[in-house]
């Protein structure tokens, strides 16, 4: 009798359905019977099935999502109610990246069965890898086994322990190093002035050795957050830092903020977590010192989210302002995936970016939305087993490609 994971899903999904042949239903008791983590996966489901009953009485939709993402969150019944996977599927074209973290909770004894044909490999997240290019041309691969550097007299690790001597920083402003982190990389890096940044994956900082009296800029490729201290020089005036990114030009005191400014992304994003900045939009930024477009800048307010789309030739760039929960955009450097009516596109271009594949998707459904919540730290394997559920595609993995079966 056939038991691979694809069948046993297939099962699963059918006996929460309600529609089990006689055959089935005893396949899925002979998987079951095979080992105690399959019954244990079972017997969940079997003695959770009066959630959905309860979850009726929630008057909209909206407050159904609520209560489950609560659960799943949590890992635990909302308000001592049981919770039944099978029976929320019909609610998986409009809310469901939510179920899917049910799924890998569920199911995640599932993934070590024997893999699907044409699936070679299961691909680990990404984790700490970057390097830093020097001024002067050299290249350093950052340890794997540290978090982030510190940039000061020398370069150090967090821990301490050096990186380069104290000659590598000796120079002047000028001097402009570069940190890189590639697809499936990220990494911190503390800053002369003490500004702290985390760096996403598949994204570039180019600062300097130091910081001059009068301003504080450094350039963004990708996304980064960060947190800035209010600076003061010698002559008591506050020393402005600036992030410089294709289209924009983002200036604050103090603050803490996250810009996702990525090349192949239609949008620059800056989400603003507290304290005030400045969105201007930019006409250059090749001699780092950007030409600010003749609009006035924006000025936001903790919780807001300016969208600038990339400028078009002969076109000035469109800029907007709206409310957002931050957390969906600045949960990645403490280790999630967040996800609030996101469409799967961008959904995909994440993932391609932190588990370094490609998706090879002929189309996904129309008008898809994902909601829900992820550990970043989840291997490819159940991020697929996830969107399969959600978007009802049977999808492999290939060496570094994603691949529709047909």
């Amino acid at each position: 009798m056939e038991h691979t994971r694809d069948h046993i899903r297939v099962l699963l999904r059918k006996q929460l359905d309600d529609s089990l042949t006689d055959a089935e239903r005893e396949s899925l008791g002979q998987w079951a019977d095979a080992h105690p983590d399959n019954r244990e996966v079972l017997e969940r489901i079997y003695t959770q099935e009066h959630f959905m009953a309860d979850l009726e009485a929630f008057g909209s939709l909206d407050d159904r999502t609520a209560q489950i993402t609560a659960y799943v969150r949590d890992r635990r019944p909302v308000k001592g109610r049981s919770f039944s996977i099978g029976r929320l599927l019909p609610y998986a074209a409009t809310i469901l990246l939510t179920l899917a973290s049910a799924w890998l909770f569920f199911g995640n004894h599932l993934t070590d069965r024997e893999p699907e044909i044409g699936q070679i490999q299961d691909i680990a997240p990404g984790g700490n890898r970057a390097t830093l290019t020097l001024a002067d041309g050299r290249t350093i691969s950052l340890s794997e086994a540290q978090t982030g550097i510190v940039v000061g007299e020398g370069i150090s690790y967090t821990d301490g322990s050096l990186v380069l001597g104290e000659q590598a920083n000796r120079g002047t402003s000028e001097q402009v190093h570069t940190l890189t982190t590639p697809k499936g990389g990220t990494y911190q890096i503390i800053l002369p002035d003490r500004a702290k940044v985390w760096l996403n994956a598949n994204s570039t900082l180019k600062y300097p050795s130091r910081f001059p009296e009068n301003e504080r800029i450094v350039e963004l490729e990708g996304e980064a957050y960060f947190d800035v201290s209010e600076q003061v020089n010698e002559r008591s005036q506050k020393t402005p830092f600036r992030v410089v990114s294709k289209g924009q030009t983002v200036e604050v005191l103090g603050t803490q903020f996250n810009i996702s400014a990525y090349a192949d992304d239609p949008e620059i994003k800056t989400t603003l977590v507290e304290g005030k900045v400045k969105v201007a939009l930019a006409g250059s930024t090749t001699d780092r010192s950007p030409i600010t477009d003749h609009r006035p800048p924006i000025t936001l307010s903790p919780g807001e989210q300016s969208t600038v789309r990339a400028r078009l030739p002969g076109q000035g760039a469109v800029i907007g302002v709206q409310q957002v929960d931050v957390n969906q955009y600045t949960a990645w450097k403490d280790g999630l995936i967040i996800l609030n009516n996101a469409d799967i596109a961008t959904v995909v271009r994440q993932l391609e970016r932190w588990y370094d594949v490609t998706f090879e998707v002929a189309s996904w459904p129309e008008g898809l939305r994902l909601e829900g919540e992820l550990p970043r730290n989840t291997k490819l394997s159940g991020i697929i087993d996830a969107l399969q559920l959600n978007t009802g595609k049977q999808l492999y993995i290939n060496g570094r490609r994603v691949m529709e079966r047909q």
